[in-house]
């Protein structure tokens, strides 16, 4: 779990660009310009702009250009003020897309604004709603294209054509403050559209390939106290799907994980064990890491899965630059994989793409991180993704679609989710900006178990963090899931993940 530490970031961008663009290497550089309106039509000021992606005073500047085709983040934080405007220099060759937090009447999406795909590479005056919709629409058309077995329901219908209809009558208004007002209502409409889009393609998709492919529906055990009623809790609500993560305190023994661990196996649930979480991991040499994870692979040789490194490219673990984390994962996944042929070897990511520095960004990490001989003796590449920290919302499709990509020969799925802050409202909400510590978790939960699986190399997972805490006391959260894994139907037979089934 993420150390829940917030950063200074404030950065001399203006002076930054200027520099840049004197560098003859740089060859040119161009503004872009955004005029922001809100939904009653008014310009916004860069300051009410600014409150409106960082939720006022609850979050904090993460605005980024990055790739509009790999995400690679390329510039932290490229937003400045200039003559009553939000402005982002490009600077070179390379045609950018801006990402920020945005919120919508679904909760706070990541916003991916890359000019229908093209990225921007010359100076340009962009209403910014309206030009974010019209981006937003086609990531959506695409995401369908991509699905050409889905059925569309009444409720997706009706927030596609509204959606279109707001795009319609911006591209028939006059004037600029109706063209961004109608923008703005659109990715209302965009944001629900792709939302009930995933979750209820994940649950067809699901259904059709359970002959084949049994989803994980997961659950982290962050505490073995209570692990008889954990368990069997897990197990009534993820069926035959339950997969249980249980993360080893600091400083433990196996000894103290070996009932939960046979309990689960008794009862039918998968187990993945987590012997470092991240928030330690940097407290140890590359020596120590390994021991301590052979520690607890030499004493469970029953446990099927086993995550060798947590949220592997946040910055809590690169404390002083000494983290060694991409040679602690690979000494870890080279013991287990010869070590335990047939289980399976898990790697975790954290989502962050704008929050701290392109260095430890998810893909700038991984593609920098994580070379083809570590990559080959790890089976499935997970990440966590809290809300509050950085959203997903509309950008979760091209998010998975991309980490797909990047690790084509993989499984993927969702590692970790929900919030951990126990007030909800102080970042991005999602769901339900009244209501963030209840309403919110229980559709987080709904939305996530359910769109995660829609994926053809995805195991699913999700694996709620704060399961030992919310889930016995809250009978609804139970539900957001349970519901979902009722609709995914029983297998006729279990079969073995694909992962395990890839030849090597």
């Amino acid at each position: 779990m993420k150390l829940t530490v917030f950063h200074s970031k404030e950065l001399a961008v203006v002076w930054i660009t200027v520099i840049l663009c004197l560098l003859p290497v740089w060859g040119f550089c161009a503004n872009v310009t955004l005029r922001i309106y809100d939904r009653t039509a008014t310009l916004l000021t860069p300051a009410d702009a600014r409150s409106l992606m960082t939720n006022g005073a609850a979050g904090w500047t993460n605005d980024a250009l990055i790739d509009p085709a790999t995400l690679q983040n390329l510039v932290e934080q490229p937003l400045f003020n200039s003559a009553g405007s939000l402005v982002f220099t490009i600077a070179g060759s390379a045609a950018p897309a801006l990402a920020v937090n945005w919120p919508t009447t679904r909760g706070y999406s990541l916003l991916i604004l890359d000019n229908l795909g093209s990225g921007f590479s010359t100076t340009a005056t962009i209403n910014f709603t309206y030009q974010a919709a019209l981006d937003a629409k086609k990531h959506l058309d695409a995401s369908l294209t991509a699905r050409p077995d889905y059925v569309h329901s009444s409720a997706f219908q009706t927030a596609y054509d509204n959606a279109a209809t707001h795009i319609q009558n911006a591209q028939a208004a006059g004037d600029e403050p109706t063209r961004g007002q109608e923008g703005y209502l659109a990715l209302d409409d965009l944001a629900m559209a792709m939302d009930t889009l995933l979750a209820e393609y994940g649950i067809a998709f699901t259904q059709a390939r359970l002959g084949t492919e049994l989803p994980w529906v997961g659950f982290t055990l962050d505490t073995v106290a209570n692990y008889n009623s954990d368990l069997d809790l897990a197990k009534s609500i993820g069926g035959v799907y339950t997969w249980v993560r249980i993360v080893i305190d600091h400083g433990t023994q196996p000894s103290a994980y070996t009932a939960a661990v046979n309990y689960a196996k008794s009862i039918g649930v998968k187990v993945m064990l987590l012997p470092i979480d991240s928030q330690f991991a940097s407290g140890y040499t590359r020596q120590a890491y390994v021991d301590r994870v052979k520690l607890f692979v030499d004493a469970f040789p029953q446990v099927d899965a086993w995550e060798v490194g947590n949220e592997i490219n946040g910055n809590w673990l690169d404390i002083g630059g000494q983290s060694l984390i991409p040679l602690k994962v690979a000494d870890c996944a080279a013991y287990v994989r010869s070590t335990r042929p047939g289980k399976l070897v898990v790697a975790n990511l954290y989502w962050q793409l704008g929050t701290d520095a392109p260095q430890w960004s998810l893909f700038n990490w991984a593609r920098a991180n994580l070379p083809p001989a570590t990559r080959a003796d790890i089976d499935v590449f997970l990440f966590s993704a809290y809300v509050e920290d950085a959203p997903l919302g509309l950008a979760f499709d091209k998010v998975m679609r991309t980490l797909q990509s990047e690790f084509p020969s993989h499984q993927i799925g969702m590692g970790e989710q929900d919030y951990w802050a126990v007030d909800t409202s102080k970042a991005w909400w999602y769901i339900d900006s009244a209501d963030p510590t209840t309403t919110a978790r229980r559709g987080l939960a709904g939305q996530s178990y359910a769109a995660a699986t829609g994926y053809a190399s995805s195991v699913g997972g999700v694996f709620w963090w704060y399961f030992s805490e919310e889930m016995p006391g809250d009978p609804a959260l139970q539900d957001a899931v349970r519901n979902v894994v009722a609709v995914f139907g029983v297998p006729g037979a279990p079969v073995l993940p694909k992962s395990l089934r890839i030849q090597r």
